[in-house]
């Protein structure tokens, strides 16, 4: 195995809300909730723009066709904002980092129809309805994901009073061994992880191999600090959970928080 060294704070554990840099699979930049100008940009920005952005420029709708719905959504009560940029085929969605927005864009891609999707809702919202067995619903539950989703292993994963986790219930195509019924130490997902899955409730890491793109400038003009990306999508991994999927065989990898009376459960 590789050895692997993350920067660590002041208490000792790895600031992962603050990598400064995005997985390569989508771009990301920032404004100033006050002006709208651009502070900081991902280095792969203008690969998906076409054109480029500049620090300190205010975007004009010729360039960003949202930029006008950004003020009412930011002093609204949604958490967060969506559009669909046909023309460039982009996801784009945006959230609220104190005096900033980060905005963050990924390519649309095919997938699952609303009727099809909706289909298989029904059918487990119906089985759930019979009042099966926690053990019988945690199964049906990973199905469901397996089936949406196309990954090879679903698992579900319980955390217990100390922390440690235990594989509840699995489904997937049997491509990968199966982790039914294994237990995990605590240490597996320190407690910033943990934190992170709390307010983030998920993450996709689509490529272990990925080469983290940059955002610059590191330091924020407007909040004189590392950018906080704990709520985006994008955010780099650190490389320890990278070393940890390429240990497990793991290329890609979703993950989705259970939150039960407002606190992880797993």
């Amino acid at each position: 195995m590789s050895s692997v060294t993350p920067k660590l704070d002041s208490c000792g554990a790895e600031p992962i809300h603050i990598p400064g840099a995005i997985q390569q699979h989508g771009a990301l930049f920032v404004l100033s909730a006050r002006q709208l100008a651009v502070v900081q940009a991902s280095d792969n920005l203008q690969d998906f723009l076409d054109a480029p952005l500049s620090i300190g420029v205010i975007p004009d709708r010729g360039t960003l066709p949202f930029i006008e719905a950004l003020p009412a959504w930011y002093s609204g009560d949604d958490s967060s904002f969506r559009y669909v940029w046909t023309e460039k085929k982009l996801d784009v969605s945006a959230h609220r980092s104190g005096s900033v927005i980060i905005v963050e864009l990924e390519r649309t891609g095919p997938g699952a129809s609303a009727e099809a999707l909706m289909s298989e809702l029904t059918g487990l919202a119906q089985y759930l309805n019979n009042t099966p067995s926690l053990g019988d619903a945690l199964s049906r539950v990973a199905q469901l994901v397996s089936s949406i989703s196309g990954y090879d292993r679903t698992l579900i994963y319980d955390f217990g009073p100390d922390w440690s986790g235990h594989v509840v219930a699995e489904a997937g195509s049997g491509a990968l061994p199966s982790y039914i019924g294994l237990r995990f130490p605590a240490g597996d997902i320190p407690p910033q992880a943990r934190k992170l899955y709390t307010v983030n409730r998920l993450r996709m890491i689509p490529d272990v191999d990925y080469r983290p793109v940059p955002v610059m400038p590191q330091v924020n003009s407007e909040t004189g600090a590392v950018l906080d990306m704990s709520l985006s999508q994008l955010r780099s991994v650190s490389p320890v959970h990278l070393e940890y999927m390429r240990n497990m065989a793991t290329a890609a990898s979703m993950s989705v928080s259970i939150i039960v009376n407002g606190k992880l459960w797993g």
